[in-house]
């Protein structure tokens, strides 16, 4: 079974792209992106459509690929994370 490794959810599953796709691109022909050196630009993690979509409602993809291109970051961020926790609280008292 596919969990959201964001709020735990069980069922239908996406695929969120840590770095959106324009920006691999730029960034793969960039010489000076260093801090991407060692990381998979095409890398994606699995969550449910509500997680995925609150992340694109309050992260915009330029900051996606320079400041919260992997799940450590992402819940980082107040707003998401804040969603992730309630929704977890939502999905465990069902």
């Amino acid at each position: 079974m596919k969990i959201c490794i964001f709020c735990g959810y069980k069922g239908k599953i996406t695929r969120h792209h840590l770095i959106p796709r324009f920006y691999r691109r730029k960034i793969a022909t960039n010489p000076r992106a260093e801090k991407y050196i060692g990381i998979d630009l095409n890398r994606a993690v699995r969550c449910c459509r509500e997680c995925h979509d609150a992340i694109h409602r309050h992260i915009e993809d330029s900051q996606l690929a320079d400041e919260y291109y992997n799940e450590g970051m992402i819940w980082s961020h107040p707003a998401v994370s804040l969603f992730f926790k309630m929704r977890r609280e939502e999905i465990e008292s069902l």
